[in-house]
């Protein structure tokens, strides 16, 4: 459970405060000083929290089913329904935010597909070599699959 001061700061102070927090995001150009932004603020914890909570609105936002949310996320139904709701209501930055990420998976579970395809439509009998064959296609499967 979060813990906030009972003693709240100036409204000046507060807007500064949230401000600083979205330029110190926006000015991590890459992923590597995001990354290490993200490890030094945040603890082990809220990592997993908040990485769960845009999990969750990930899978809401591709039409994943309840159970299939809980199986992978280990979240209760409340906790889906609260989300699902707050998409509803006002989930605008979550939506925007998400979109790419849908979008790479999007393409990403197209490459999944196709390498399943080739993985049953190979015609392996006239391959010399074709126990390497299959090993390249399990390992393009393997790294095609997105785990929700």
């Amino acid at each position: 459970m979060p813990q906030v001061s009972k003693y709240t700061p100036h409204p000046f102070v507060q807007k500064k405060i949230k401000q600083l927090l979205v330029d110190c995001i926006c000015h991590s150009n890459d992923t590597d000083t995001t990354s290490q932004f993200l490890n030094d603020f945040l603890t082990s914890t809220e990592k997993i929290v908040l990485g769960k909570r845009l999990a969750l609105a990930l899978m809401l936002l591709k039409n994943s089913s309840i159970e299939d949310i809980i199986d992978a996320l280990k979240v209760s139904k409340s906790t889906i329904y609260k989300t699902k709701e707050w998409l509803e209501i006002a989930g605008d930055g979550y939506r925007n935010a998400l979109q790419k990420i849908i979008d790479q998976d999007n393409k990403m579970e197209k490459q999944h597909k196709r390498a399943l395809e080739e993985y049953d439509s190979s015609p392996l009998w006239h391959m010399t070599n074709w126990k390497n064959l299959k090993a390249r296609q399990r390992k393009k499967i393997k790294d095609t699959e997105i785990p929700f």
